[in-house]
């Protein structure tokens, strides 16, 4: 029998592979920081100490955050008695157009979902 570190069952896989394959009643294995097998039934030949049974959830890759803030830490103080709106679109984008314009390195480069509308 196999060894796996977490062995976790009876959920619903959303693989995001190629394929968009969608295994149900599906199993994951990991061992160490990996997967080391996927599949659908009982994962009868694998062995863990902790096994969580994820039935009627999903099982889905880690999400990345890519909303980030990295004006809103830049500018931290700046008119913050105003109303969010207010704030936001007359002095943290304002603020934010000008450091991408004069400043090629400021984290603000980071954040072009954010600030799509000011490039």
């Amino acid at each position: 029998m196999k060894q796996a570190d977490i062995i976790i069952k009876n959920g619903t896989i959303l693989t995001l592979d190629s394929k968009n394959s969608i295994f149900e009643t599906g199993f994951l294995c990991i061992r160490g920081d990996s997967i080391s097998k996927i599949g659908t039934g009982n994962p009868t030949s694998f062995n863990a100490e902790k096994i969580i049974d994820a039935r009627g959830g999903l099982i889905l890759p880690g999400l990345v955050n890519c909303h980030t803030h990295a004006a809103m830490s830049l500018f931290r103080g700046l008119a913050d008695d105003l109303p969010l709106m207010e704030w936001l679109n007359n002095y943290i984008f304002p603020g934010c157009g000008i450091c991408l314009h004069r400043n090629p390195a400021c984290p603000c480069r980071n954040d072009p979902v954010r600030h799509n509308h000011i490039l």
